[in-house]
């Protein structure tokens, strides 16, 4: 397999575009990408491209190297790559559009959290070497003069001995655990944030999009119902809900009683489950879908954009908190010395 983990996600969506491009002109796949690994000047994308020139020239099905080589197309059955070409060309056309919608998300994301995040490792590294340097000469200082100290300095004493021994014991256990639940157990990652509330109702949404994406393409390809079932739940990066949604899958006799019970699962909102229950009435399933996709990642990122205006201010409040608290443990035994001088 060619190196696709250096290739970035802006790369991998322009190849599917070109790839829809040129199979919507008549090309098969096989003409698309040896016409592509003789032209691309970008050399992850021609190496990659090149590799798989290699495979179909081979004879291998064009369905079988797309899902060797582009690992980033989850969920969906290599035999749709093999239908006509019009289909497969919408069909990439529409991954290429979900995985920038993806992408943009993602860099949002990461921009969003920025701010938040250097604030929260700027005062980490401002208490550990208040509460590591500073309080300890304070409070030898203090326990010289034979003073009563109050609760809140008490308070910071014995946060100052605690972390002077178990601190970075401490940090090393945490982050070894979450290198251990990152790298093995992502399932039980992704179902202690569904107890958070709010993080639970962004990610739902998130899942119900992908999936709804992924059976609005497969429905364009008539794919049988049960095969379409199967890759909309491994489609759905969220292990927590991707086997929440198999098992729905796997209990379900038809669609109706599989959106039915995503509903009920709130899953999908009740105008999801509506719309697409009209599409399947109106044999315009896939058109259903596909709107519904849309609705529930539009409702996605209002609830992202609303969870970013409350984590700015909550930070904010952390950190006058965290700050005003230290400064009063400090100052009180000072005001202390200071009345009994007067």
């Amino acid at each position: 397999m060619a190196r696709t983990k250096r290739i970035k996600p802006d790369h991998m969506n322009m190849l599917l575009r070109q790839l829809s491009a040129m199979t919507g002109t008549g090309m098969t796949i096989a003409e698309a990408i040896k016409a592509l690994a003789e032209d691309a000047d970008d050399s992850p994308i021609r190496d990659l491209v090149a590799a798989m020139d290699r495979d179909l020239q081979g004879r291998k099905p064009a369905g079988e190297v797309i899902e060797t080589h582009l690992p980033y197309i989850k969920g969906l059955p290599p035999a749709v790559f093999d239908r006509d070409l019009p289909a497969v060309s919408r069909l990439l056309s529409d991954i290429a559009e979900f995985g920038g919608k993806k992408q943009q998300l993602k860099r949002f994301s990461l921009l969003s959290f920025l701010y938040p995040g250097v604030v929260a490792l700027l005062l980490f590294f401002v208490l550990n070497l208040l509460i590591i340097l500073v309080v300890p000469m304070l409070a030898s200082m203090y326990l010289d003069m034979g003073l009563a100290l109050p609760l809140p300095t008490r308070m910071l004493i014995a946060l100052s001995i605690f972390a002077q021994g178990w601190s970075s014991i401490i940090l090393l256990l945490i982050l070894a655990l979450l290198a251990i639940v990152l790298w093995k157990k992502r399932y039980w990652l992704h179902a202690l944030v569904d107890m958070l509330p709010i993080l639970r109702e962004l990610n739902r949404k998130i899942a119900g999009a992908q999936f709804a994406r992924t059976l609005a393409l497969l429905a364009k390809l008539n794919v049988p119902v049960q095969e379409m079932l199967r890759s909309a739940a491994s489609s759905v990066t969220n292990l927590y809900y991707s086997r929440k949604i198999a098992d729905i899958a796997g209990a379900s006799r038809d669609f109706s009683q599989f959106i039915r019970q995503l509903r009920e699962a709130r899953l999908v909102p009740a105008l999801v489950s509506h719309t697409v229950r009209a599409g399947e009435r109106s044999a315009t399933l896939a058109e259903a879908l596909h709107e519904s996709a849309r609705f529930m990642e539009q409702d996605a990122e209002g609830s992202y954009n609303r969870i970013i205006l409350l984590l700015y201010p909550v930070t904010m409040i952390l950190l006058g908190l965290v700050v005003g608290f230290c400064i009063i443990a400090v100052y009180m035994p000072i005001f202390q010395i200071a009345s009994l001088a007067g």
